[in-house]
């Protein structure tokens, strides 16, 4: 069987954001190489991207532009 995320015409929530959300490719890239180079585990750099990306489409702006109470509203109400 062939895992969801390699089907055709399937797209991750984090291509999602980057198509849908100013500035956030560039935002999401800089924390990719970043975690890389620090060498964090594969599972953290998706899990994070993935709810970063969760943010940013719910606000509909990069997260690094909202403020921590916002953040902190949505993960509470989430």
């Amino acid at each position: 069987m062939i895992p969801k995320t390699m089907q055709k015409g399937f797209v991750t929530i984090v291509e999602q954001a980057c198509e849908i959300v100013p500035g956030f490719r560039n935002s999401y890239q800089k924390f990719h190489q970043k975690a890389i180079i620090e060498q964090n585990s594969s599972s953290f750099v998706e899990n994070y991207g993935r709810s970063a990306a969760n943010i940013a489409l719910h606000f509909g702006v990069s997260p690094e532009k909202l403020s921590v109470e916002e953040i902190n509203s949505y993960l509470y109400y989430k």
